[in-house]
């Protein structure tokens, strides 16, 4: 799990490992196309406009998620969620989400 602050813009990009279900890298050479999803402690989308998607390899699914600069993804506390959508011209398919934890500071939790 992730931990970012209300208003945060990071600098760091957010490393992405697809797995399987036993924790082996994914050869994911067969979709064309590689989306994130973000949802927000109320499951709204959140726009991540902006934001870049590197593939650093697909055949061992590893992805960089570089977030916007110069405005916030986070602007509530709580858990958001991300996903990855895979698709190419016949199919789509997600990943499992990660969990990401947005705090504002003085929150009891």
């Amino acid at each position: 799990m992730s931990q970012y602050w209300v208003g945060q813009i990071p600098k760091r990009p957010l490393s992405i490992d697809v797995r399987d279900s036993f924790g082996r890298e994914l050869d994911l050479t067969a979709y064309d196309n590689f989306q994130v999803r973000l949802l927000d402690d109320n499951n709204n989308e959140v726009d991540l406009s902006g934001s870049d998607l590197q593939v650093g390899g697909a055949r061992s699914g590893q992805f960089v998620f570089v977030w916007p600069t110069g405005r916030s993804l986070f602007q509530t506390p709580g858990d958001y969620l991300l996903q990855m959508v895979l698709s190419d011209e016949n199919s789509k398919d997600y990943t499992t989400s990660w969990a990401i934890k947005v705090r504002e500071l003085g929150e009891v939790n």
